[in-house]
Formats: C-alpha cells, sequence, structure tokens
C-alpha cells in the first residue's frame, strides 16, 4: 500500500513562527486547491523547524476538502531505492505507472537524492505527475539552489514552482515545537512498554534542543555552548538511564568520573537560578522520554519534521 500522510499532523497543531508565514501560507493554498496555487511547492528549512510536519498537513488538508483522491508521502531516499537502476524495464515501468496515478505526491528531504543513480527515474516520475495535472510537494533541508550535488534538471524542476523558507524560529518557539513533538510521540497509541533511556537517547535529546552535534559532546572542544550541552548530557544520564559516573563518561568521550560529577553538580546548581535553562533541560527531558518509548529522537519519523 502507497504510505498515507499521519494523521495527526494537521494546520491546526503546526507551531509557525513569523519567518514560516509565506510557507504555511502556500501549503494550505495547496491543500485547498491542488494543482491551481503551486506546482511544485518547494518548503525548505533546518532540522526540527516543521518540514514533515507541513508536507502531512498538506495531505491532510486535501483528504479532508476531498477524500476520493490519492494522496501519498515519501521519503526521497526510500521513493530512489525503490526506482533504482537495478530494477529491471518492467518493473521500473510498473512502479512508475503506480505512483503516477496519485493525485498528490508529498516527498521528504529531497536533498537525499544528491549521489542517487534513480535521480533520473525519480525526476520523471515528478515531471509526469505535474504535467498529468497532479500535485508535487517537496521538503528538504536546503534550497534547491544550495543542495550541493543536485542533478541540473531536478534543481531547475524543483525551482519552477513557489520555493518557500520555513525561516528560523527565535529559541521559544523552538523549544515549543519540540515539546509538543514530544508530547505527540508521548500520546502514540498502541506503543511498547517504555523503555529505560540510554546514554544514546540522552545524546540525541541533548541535540534536538541545544543544537548541538553528538560529535562535538564527545570531542574535546571547549566552547561555551559546547561545554553546557554536555553538562546537561551528563546530569539526564545521570538522572534518566541508570547509568555509573563511569559509564557516563565513557559514553561522552572517555571523561573521567570526577569530569562528570563536576558536570552534573554545576548543572543542578545552575536549574536552581537559571530559567532558561530549566525551560531547556525540561524540553530535552520531554523529548528523551517520548524518544524512549518510540526510537531515537535524532532517528524518529517527527524530528525530522
Amino acid at each position: 500500500p502507497t504510505p498515507q500522510p499521519d494523521a495527526r499532523l494537521t494546520f491546526a497543531s503546526f507551531i509557525a513562527s513569523p519567518g514560516a508565514q509565506l510557507a504555511l501560507t502556500a501549503a494550505r493554498a495547496v491543500a485547498e486547491n491542488p494543482v491551481l496555487a503551486y506546482n511544485p511547492l518547494f518548503i525548505y528549512g533546518a532540522a526540527g523547524l516543521g518540514k514533515t510536519h507541513l508536507l502531512h498537513a498538506v495531505g491532510n488538508g486535501a483528504l479532508a476538502r476531498r477524500p476520493e483522491l490519492r494522496v501519498a508521502y515519501l521519503r526521497a531516499a526510500a521513493l530512489a531505492d525503490e526506482l533504482g537502476d537495478e530494477a529491471d524495464r518492467a518493473t521500473l515501468a510498473a512502479r512508475l505507472a503506480r505512483y503516477s496515478s496519485l493525485d498528490v505526491l508529498l516527498l521528504d528531504d529531497a536533498h537525499a537524492l544528491v549521489g542517487r543513480p534513480a535521480q533520473k527515474h525519480v525526476l520523471l516520475l515528478l515531471e509526469t505527475l505535474v504535467a498529468g495535472g497532479k500535485q508535487v510537494v517537496c521538503a528538504a533541508g536546503a534550497a534547491p539552489r544550495a543542495i550541493p550535488g543536485l542533478d541540473d534538471r531536478m534543481r531547475a524542476f524543483l525551482q519552477s514552482g513557489l520555493v518557500a523558507d520555513l525561516g528560523a524560529p527565535d529559541d521559544e518557539v523552538r523549544l515549543a515545537i519540540l515539546r509538543a513533538k514530544a508530547q505527540l510521540r508521548a500520546g502514540t497509541a498502541d506503543r511498547p512498554a517504555r523503555r529505560r533511556a540510554t546514554p544514546q537517547h540522552v545524546l540525541d535529546a541533548v541535540f534536538s534542543v541545544f543544537g548541538v552535534p553528538v560529535d562535538d559532546l564527545l570531542a574535546p572542544r571547549r566552547d561555551k555552548h559546547v561545554v553546557t550541552a554536555r553538562q546537561v548530557a551528563m546530569h539526564l544520564m545521570r538522572e534518566e538511564t541508570g547509568a555509573s559516573l563511569a559509564e557516563i563518561g565513557a559514553a561522552l568521550g572517555g571523561r573521567d568520573h570526577s569530569t562528570v560529577l563536576h558536570g552534573c553538580d554545576k548543572v543542578a546548581r545552575a536549574l536552581e537560578v537559571d530559567g532558561t535553562l530549566r525551560e531547556h533541560v525540561a524540553t530535552a527531558r520531554d523529548v528523551l522520554r517520548a524518544s524512549v518509548g518510540g526510537g531515537s529522537a535524532a532517528a524518529a519519523h517527527l524530528d525530522s519534521a
């Protein structure tokens, strides 16, 4: 079966920053009048700003108005794999025909097409859909012109409609987005029993909230924002994973137990007086606890939004 939009991800639940207004307005217009508004529509922005959410919202909005529409949400890498060169001619033709019958295609992570031999097949599908009066909405981490290695014809196609930037929300909006995602995952029905958090879960959650890559958390970097994020990771690992100080140190690049103890103590003291840090740590804890029931926060479906 063709992957359907996630019914939980709607315009009503989308948290928009001022910089996202163009993308949001365009997405609503496409949902209300597929093909007649912008085709293709290309939405881009950094991880966590809501690209995936907005794609699903377009699909759900279109289906709410016209339930008979054939709508599919696909990740570009998965589509490229399915349309790969290893497929024989008959299989490829059948797959292209199946997707060409869609009314609305929502293609996420278009930047993942870079370097894929099947990029030409994906482009053929997208061009066929638009030429046939079908709607295409794509999302990526950057504008088409800023994706290095993208095929020139693909770049031209993606830029041929409206390209809308989600912008960069302020810290308060970004935290609200992260917390909303965590609550959405935590409320998923029929989820497995909660597992114990691991140090990797904590690293993922800290990355989601503080924006410090895991490699930097493990490295000897001493930049203030990196040190703060690393010490928050120590604090959360101690509280949430049951790991010993030595195990926490090992998970953070081989630091000794005294360094971990110092970091935990420093965060505990700071939380008593620093309201901003309290908010960040609370959000990281929400993301962590939600991810424990549904996989790694950095890799979770909703966290790519």
